[in-house]
């Protein structure tokens, strides 16, 4: 009886535990799945944001650049008796030029009355309102008349030609080409006339090796745009004795018809995004979508689809409007950053780690020495920052600003090498507590049979113990370059820049990286800077999972060399 008791507990004992066993299963199941689930809204969101239609127009109509030059163009085929008839007067004094010149100026004021603040009017409604008012619109141009009397034009002459209906049809005769087909020397008159006060920050950012714009002023061509094209004679005059079209003809001889183009879609016509819409609204809202902006947006704009993870935004170089920004400075900095950072944290974490635990002697310091180390793990980074800013920055700015080896930067110490040194110090309390598990876990029998061969104590430690220790090594050098990666607050303390036109090229450069350049763009104030962001996020998990798929790769090569 006492035996189908005992047997009866048992069995009760043991439906308990199952069932104790089965609901926490049902626990770490529920959480791992509640886990996936929101690492994929997550992701999902940032997709979201990512792609989808966009509003676009122009801040100056390509076209109209155009017009001008095909403009000109028509005036220099046409008959001189047709050029001297569109006046109304006697043109005899006047040779060709001075006509085609004339009849261009009069173009430029027609061009400042479309478009006059408050009062734009499109060129063809212009051309169909009374001469008077056409008259009055001109009339009402800054001055004017001290434009006229430079040029040597009356006002009958304005009146002759805007009354002119053959001259209205010479203007508004369609482009035979769009902005895409001019020259270079058309693209950069218009570089010249709609962006003159950008010239020398263009010669910079595209000619000169230096590290700042103003150290271009009273430096000879020669070494201001090292290894540029320089016309003859030029050689030793500074870039601040050069006139704008000078200027521009620096840029013409040594950038290409596509370059050039680039740079007047960048600097003059100025694609504006007025209004953008996430992937959800772009799918399933396309048809009201396209009647706001019909109804609601200013004339000439377009719908389109734009995927803000695109070749040009990765390529790109940081602009202030989101429709032309890039992150290309921000992915070197960062992916210098990673490298310095591993370089340095990797081999001092694993120096400790081989100190502590195959040469230091078990005392109440050593002891100490690794309480310390395990608690520095859990520091908030932002203490690291501070001391970076107060150590690396301030206290070694001549090392970190390269001053001592002779190539200062323009930053002090604010610079990549200052970030890396204070993301090593973060991440080496990591590497070493890895590396010492590793370490701990190599087999005893191992040690013994390598000193019974004869083997010294540096022949055990690297023939034998350090090869077995790598998987694991490797494991904290991931961890901890994961949390390197993707740390903001160190590198905002140190004094990351946020907007930079020069791509890092070195440890003295200026800090830059894609956490510090996304947190900012989330924090602008127009919502198109969100969805930069979101392809700044989508870029930023795609290196840092190549980095760790690389490091899982040299881990799992060591792991199977150490089973050999």
């Amino acid at each position: 009886m006492s035996n189908q008791i005992e047997v009866g507990i048992f069995r009760t004992n043991v439906q308990m535990r199952n069932t104790r066993g089965e609901r926490f299963r049902i626990f770490y199941l529920s959480s791992l799945v509640i886990a996936f689930l929101v690492l994929i809204i997550l992701i999902a969101s940032v997709i979201n944001q990512a792609f989808g239609l966009v509003a676009v127009n122009y801040a100056v109509d390509p076209d109209e650049l155009v017009r001008p030059i095909e403009l000109e163009n028509r005036l220099e085929t046409i008959p001189e008796t047709t050029l001297r008839g569109y006046f109304g007067v006697d043109t005899t004094e006047l040779d060709r030029a001075t006509l085609q010149s004339q009849i261009y100026l009069y173009y430029t004021l027609l061009d400042q009355v479309v478009n006059k603040r408050d009062a734009e009017i499109p060129l063809e409604e212009l051309a169909i309102q009374p001469l008077d008012e056409i008259m009055t619109r001109i009339d009402g141009i800054e001055n004017v008349a001290r434009t006229l009397r430079q040029a040597d034009m009356s006002e009958d002459i304005i009146r002759n030609l805007a009354g002119n209906s053959d001259l209205w049809s010479l203007i508004l005769e369609p482009n035979t080409r769009i902005i895409d087909d001019l020259s270079e020397a058309e693209l950069g008159r218009l570089i010249e006339t709609n962006a003159s006060r950008e010239i020398l920050t263009l010669v910079y950012e595209n000619l000169s090796p230096l590290s700042d714009v103003r150290e271009m002023n009273g430096i000879p061509l020669s070494i201001s745009i090292e290894g540029s094209i320089i016309p003859a004679g030029w050689e030793e005059r500074p870039i601040n004795d050069l006139t704008p079209a000078e200027r521009v003809q620096l840029l013409i001889e040594n950038l290409s018809q596509e370059q050039l183009l680039a740079l007047v879609y960048d600097r003059v016509v100025r694609e504006v995004i007025l209004q953008s819409w996430n992937l959800n609204e772009s799918v399933l809202n396309r048809g009201s979508l396209e009647t706001r902006v019909e109804d609601s947006l200013p004339f000439g704009t377009e719908l389109r689809w734009r995927s803000w993870l695109s070749a040009d935004f990765i390529t790109g170089g940081l602009t202030k409007t989101p429709a032309t920004a890039g992150i290309y400075p921000a992915l070197m900095g960062t992916l210098w950053l990673m490298f310095l950072t591993i370089l340095i944290a990797f081999p001092l974490g694993v120096g400790a780690a081989i100190y502590l635990e195959e040469y230091a002697s078990d005392n109440f310091i050593n002891r100490i020495i690794e309480v310390n180390i395990r608690n520095l793990a859990g520091v908030p980074s932002i203490i690291y920052g501070m001391l970076g800013l107060a150590l690396f920055v301030r206290a070694l700015s001549p090392i970190t600003s390269g001053a001592i080896f002779g190539t200062p930067s323009n930053v002090a110490g604010r610079t990549i090498l200052s970030g890396a040194l204070t993301l090593s110090l973060l991440i080496l309390p990591v590497i070493i507590s890895a590396s010492q598990e590793a370490i701990r876990a190599v087999p005893s029998s191992l040690r013994e049979g390598s000193f019974g061969l004869g083997a010294t104590k540096w022949q055990t430690v690297s023939r034998t113990i350090l090869p077995t220790a790598m998987p694991g090594i490797l494991t904290g050098a991931i961890i901890g370059l994961a949390r390197a990666i993707g740390e903001t607050a160190p590198i905002v303390v140190i004094g990351t820049a946020t907007f930079t036109t020069s791509v890092p090229s070195g440890p003295f450069s200026s800090i830059v990286a894609m956490p510090t350049q996304i947190f900012s763009w989330i924090r602008e104030s127009e919502p198109q800077f969100r969805n930069l962001a979101s392809g700044g996020i989508i870029l930023f998990l795609a290196v840092l999972l190549t980095m760790n798929a690389t490091a899982i790769i040299l881990r799992q090569r060591a792991s199977r060399r150490s089973v050999l």
